[in-house]
């Protein structure tokens, strides 16, 4: 399911005119087919293991790899007399990559963003001018991971994690183009 709003706010009065805001959410609850390799002993009259017969075992009712469970974003925009503004904040729920029996499934754990664009837009002498700001991960510190894998935390089991992304944390841009 899919749920998306839009709304610019032209019945304010003058400069407010120029607000407005966007929403989406979305939710998926469904289950896939999960098969798993086991390799089976064979075994000789003694009980000895002869050898292993490679066979798939098949799990009912279990989660898609790579579907966040719901994911969003929510916005202020802003676009009057050459401004255009938005400040937007995004989020995704943890989600499975890889199936493995035992809760031992792995996943890209969760992640929300705030960044914020600014720009003014003019022309002068036939050229047209862009100055803009722009701010992305603002809620993320210099020294935070941008992207976490773990495995487990499912049903009460344990949460390990594997391995973290290292992107840089905030960044402010501040330019100037043109076109001619």
């Amino acid at each position: 399911a899919e749920l998306h709003v839009e709304r610019q706010f032209t019945f304010l009065p003058g400069v407010l005119s120029g607000l407005g805001m966007y929403f989406n959410f979305g939710y998926t609850d469904s289950e896939a087919f999960q098969r798993w390799p086991w390799y089976a002993p064979t075994f000789d009259a003694d009980g000895n293991i002869q050898s292993y017969e490679l066979r798939m075992l098949d799990f009912a009712g279990q989660r898609f790899n790579y579907q966040a469970a719901t994911s969003g974003t929510a916005a202020l925009t802003y676009n009057k007399r050459g401004v255009d503004a938005t400040l937007a904040y995004g989020f995704q729920d943890r989600y499975q990559t890889g199936f493995t029996p035992g809760n031992l499934d792995r996943f890209a754990e969760g992640l929300g963003t705030l960044d914020l664009r600014i720009a003014y837009f003019f022309d002068r002498g036939g050229i047209k001018w862009r100055t803009f700001l722009e701010g992305t991960d603002l809620l993320k510190g210099v020294t935070d991971a941008d992207l976490l894998n773990s495995f487990g935390g499912v049903d009460g089991s344990d949460k390990y994690y594997t391995s973290g992304s290292y992107l840089g944390g905030r960044e402010f841009r501040l330019g100037v183009s043109a076109t001619f």
